[in-house]
């Protein structure tokens, strides 16, 4: 065990008057809760991995890692129960607990062995350099103590500080990569994120062929931490450039066109990470592989509908509101707000009345009016869907007395038939 110490930097051996500048009170609070605990069992806690990286790096705080050297439901087991809510606990010794109003992720500190490329590891208990040694890149490997004989002492034992300040992304072994490719997903969102720089030797070690190994699964969550970030857009252009869309899917490519609405719409994209996949499926691919595609990343069925109604959109435009209506009535909300990006100005003024118009218009009548008057099975739908169609095309009120006089015509003619 070493310390690295960048004077540089203004960070020294020990940071804990950095905590007290940067973190909130109820952050402090907890994290000294958990050393409190930790040193009373007589085991250590760190804070550990992005925490630290940010916290040197004067950003907030969004998440809060702690690895300790336990497990964690023996460890949960045995801390005071009226400062802490445990909200989930994981066989993989993971928790997500709250103290002070703080949530915190709890791990077990642990080492990972991979079997084979792309595979998940097998995982087991081990100290805090093991626990530092199988994370993905130096910069995450910083871990902070939060004992209070040893309160804000920094452990340094890959480099970190020195890459921090160098602003590098740089793996820890040669064969990271392969190991777990969901990391060069990673590299180049922690390189547009924070304006580092990926390390030539550890770009030099990406082998692409292995990212076909990889789950659907796994590839859709990278995908939608990466249409997360607030540059995502430049994040895609550095994927795409090197190749990593088309490790992933035969031909991918992300189009000028797609970058384009990608930059123009970034708030929209960014507010909902499924926009960013289902974009991907509506302007780059065809017909005949987004539903290959959809398989390949086993997206939810949610999504899969929204793929699956995109072919309805080339029907559009209609001359009639209530071709209109039944064309776009079946399609998610999802699909519509996609389109909406993509298609020319024609189009997307008719899904603009599809969702500010008519998609909320109601017969005054109901099955009720037609049972009254003797109509069962299914005459009712075909009468009511034939009153709803004039009602859409204006030819008729809005209002019960003059549907129901088109009720009573329409029974008429029906009893006729």
């Amino acid at each position: 065990m070493y310390y690295s110490i960048n004077k540089d930097l203004g960070i020294y051996m020990n940071i804990s008057s950095h905590i007290s500048d940067i973190l909130e009170d109820n952050q402090i609070d907890a994290l000294a809760f958990i050393g409190d605990c930790a040193s009373r069992l007589n085991i250590k806690a760190f804070l550990i991995g992005g925490s630290v990286r940010d916290l040197i790096l004067g950003s907030e705080l969004k998440d809060i890692d702690i690895s300790i050297e336990s497990h964690v439901q023996t460890f949960i087991d045995s801390i005071p129960t009226q400062n802490v809510e445990v909200l989930s606990i994981s066989k993989f010794e993971t928790a997500k607990i709250k103290i002070f109003d703080q949530i915190i992720d709890l791990a077990m500190t642990r080492s990972e062995f991979y079997y084979e490329p792309a595979s998940l590891p097998e995982v087991a208990f081990s100290d805090i350099h093991e626990d530092i040694y199988r994370r993905d890149f130096t910069i995450n490997t910083l871990a902070v103590h939060l004992n209070p004989e040893r309160w804000g002492d920094i452990l340094d034992i890959c480099n970190g500080l020195d890459d921090i300040k160098s602003r590098r992304i740089k793996i820890l072994y040669p064969t990271s990569f392969l190991d777990d490719p969901t990391r060069v997903f990673r590299a180049f969102r922690y390189a547009g994120r924070l304006d580092f720089e990926i390390d030539k030797t550890t770009r030099d070690s990406i082998q692409l062929d292995v990212m076909k190994k990889l789950s659907g699964v796994r590839i859709h969550n990278e995908l939608k931490h990466i249409f997360s970030e607030n540059n995502f857009v430049e994040i895609l252009k550095e994927l795409d450039n090197f190749g990593v869309f088309g490790s992933i899917y035969d031909n991918l490519y992300l189009s000028e066109h797609f970058l384009k609405v990608m930059l123009d719409n970034r708030e929209i994209i960014s507010s909902c990470s499924d926009y960013g996949v289902l974009a991907i499926a509506f302007d780059i691919l065809s017909d005949e592989n987004r539903t290959d595609f959809s398989r390949r990343l086993d997206l939810s069925n949610n999504l899969l509908k929204a793929i699956h109604d995109i072919k309805h959109l080339e029907q559009l435009p209609f001359e009639k509101c209530s071709e209109l209506y039944y064309s776009l009535m079946p399609l998610s909300d999802l699909t519509l707000a996609v389109a909406k990006l993509f298609k020319p100005k024609e189009i997307t003024n008719q899904i603009d009345i599809f969702l500010d118009q008519l998609k909320h218009v109601r017969l005054k009548i109901s099955g009720e009016d037609l049972l009254e008057r003797g109509i069962s099975g299914p005459d009712i739908g075909n009468i009511l869907g034939k009153i709803q169609t004039l009602l859409l095309d204006g030819e008729i009120e809005d209002n019960k007395s003059d549907q129901i006089l088109v009720l009573d015509k329409l029974i008429i003619e029906n009893n006729k038939n």
